[in-house]
């Protein structure tokens, strides 16, 4: 690491706890706090973008300081395997727009479960605007649970066993 890391990671140690950050700043600083590895930045950081996710009104598109520091907090977490709960991902994904999202939707695949398909499957029969996000999510989850997925005339769906 460069030699003034340290210093860096002090420094965002400090700030962390001695400021009064609004929201979309707090949001950054726990984000880079967890990015940094501070001790326990990551669970405070999903406890944090679950609360504003479920309290704060996450549309808008890039006029919503929220809506960009959503999607990177999301990215963190995925990093660090600490992924949301597969409501409060669905409930930010049906709640918001642009960047959050993207980031809810790619969160949906990284979370993995066969409920997270079957959201995808479901979503991407409407979801034109965001296909290659939920495409690349169900390939991902389909390729881990060993599922096919084929094309059928009502969209995406899994493939029925052969024998």
């Amino acid at each position: 690491p460069h030699p003034s890391f340290p210093d860096f990671v002090g420094l965002i140690s400090e700030w962390r706890d001695g400021t009064d950050f609004d929201v979309p700043n707090g949001l950054s600083m726990e984000t880079m706090a967890a990015r940094v590895r501070l001790p326990e930045a990551g669970d405070t950081l999903r406890r944090m973008v679950t609360m504003i996710v479920h309290g704060h009104d996450t549309r808008g598109g890039h006029k919503n300081p929220l809506n960009y520091g959503i999607r990177s907090a999301m990215q963190e977490l995925e990093r660090l395997r600490l992924c949301l709960d597969f409501d409060t991902a669905i409930h930010l994904a049906e709640n918001t727009d642009s960047n959050a999202e993207i980031g809810a939707l790619s969160h949906i695949g990284v979370i993995g479960t066969c409920a997270a398909l079957d959201y995808l499957l479901q979503r991407s029969r409407h979801d034109a605007d965001n296909y290659t996000t939920i495409f690349r999510g169900i390939e991902s989850i389909a390729g881990r649970l060993g599922l096919k997925i084929v094309e059928t005339d009502t969209g995406l769906n899994i493939a029925p066993p052969t024998r």
